[in-house]
């Protein structure tokens, strides 16, 4: 049923999430989306199953998405959807989510199908067995394609945001990380502002090489997730992004990653308060901040130094650019801070509770 679901779709869409990063999957996926002439877009634990710079990725979708996944995915006909669990941070209201689609679900986890949304036809298995399986069938049957893919381009070129010139922001410095880090260097972010920010503008090229936090949001987790992948793969570059409330609540791990030698990169955004919480509590609570800034400003570069890590501060994007290129050539642990804006906003956002379409930005 879902071959013939496919191959009947005069808008076919895909959803990649997660599981086809845990299943090794990236390359079939990106294959099946090459035979469809699919537009695919990925959940935030997806990032990264099909190239940021592949002409069918449409990059995140959901509450922090790109514009182009979020037109998209609703106004697709088909929408293929691999491992993915349909979170409420992915879909935003189920009403404007794909309203007009035959969903198409494959999972592993039998108990995810048909939970948040009703599919037509579901594969129960591992994404990749199950992808190849799509490719194995469409490879004997010629496949009907009608220009739909080619609105990709035409929402790229309209969607594209302007630049942010040469100035510390976060966009920028996700920028600076993706040209400093070789294509198949990891890099491990933490929970907040910054994680959606890395998201929207860091490109990822080889499945694998992005790692975050989804679903719980584990603040503190990005440090030790670097160190982790750094044991795991010696011989590969190790970036971690952290804001300075998700350093502080593992900033003892600094500890591990000088004594045991793993030479990793940490840079820290320090805008002085939980991010994410005051953006929401900006344009949601009437700019009543509550918990989330402090009057003082913990010095992370001396902190770090305590712990015997090689540490900087940097306040240019010039100098970030500098710092970032010797810390990633050294063959020891460094920490990068850098302070930025506390009233810097990450976008598009879609407010709670409304679709895909309803897109907030900063104009």
């Amino acid at each position: 049923i879902a071959f013939k679901v496919l191959m009947d779709a005069k808008k076919p869409v895909i959803l990649a999430g997660g599981g086809v990063i845990a299943a090794g999957a990236g390359k079939e996926l990106t294959e099946l989306s090459e035979l469809l002439m699919a537009p695919t877009a990925t959940s935030l634990m997806g990032k990264g199953a099909i190239p940021s710079n592949h002409p069918l990725s449409l990059g995140l979708c959901g509450m922090h998405g790109r514009h182009e996944a979020n037109y998209m995915v609703p106004d697709a006909d088909v929408l293929l959807v691999v491992g993915s669990r349909f979170s409420d941070r992915t879909t935003g209201s189920l009403a404007g989510f794909a309203p007009n689609a035959k969903i198409v679900h494959i999972d592993i986890d039998k108990s995810e199908v048909d939970k948040n949304v009703d599919s037509i036809t579901k594969v129960i298995g591992d994404a990749g067995y199950a992808v190849r399986g799509l490719i194995k069938r469409i490879k004997a049957h010629r496949i009907p394609t009608n220009g739909w893919h080619k609105h990709i381009a035409e929402l790229k070129l309209n969607c594209e945001p302007e630049g942010n010139g040469n100035g510390i922001t976060t966009p920028n410095i996700m920028r600076s990380i993706r040209e400093a880090l070789p294509s198949d260097g990891i890099v491990t972010t933490d929970v907040g502002q910054h994680q959606m920010f890395a998201a929207l503008h860091y490109d990822v090229y080889e499945p694998g090489t992005f790692l975050t936090s989804g679903g719980l949001g584990t603040m503190g987790w990005g440090m030790p997730a670097a160190i982790g992948a750094k044991a795991a793969k010696p011989d590969k570059k190790v970036l971690s992004i952290c804001g300075d409330g998700g350093f502080h609540m593992t900033e003892n791990n600094l500890t591990v990653a000088v004594d045991e030698d793993f030479p990793i990169v940490v840079v820290v955004l320090n805008n002085r308060l939980l991010g994410m919480v005051a953006q929401w509590q900006r344009l949601f609570m009437n700019g009543r901040l509550s918990a989330v800034d402090r009057d003082y400003t913990v010095d992370y570069t001396a902190l770090s130094k305590t712990y015997g890590a090689h540490a900087v501060k940097t306040e240019t994007l010039p100098e970030f650019k500098a710092e970032l290129r010797r810390a990633i050539d050294a063959d020891y642990t460094t920490v990068i801070e850098v302070p930025i804006d506390p009233n810097e906003n990450v976008y598009p956002m879609i407010p709670p509770g409304m679709g895909l379409k309803d897109i907030l930005t900063d104009d």
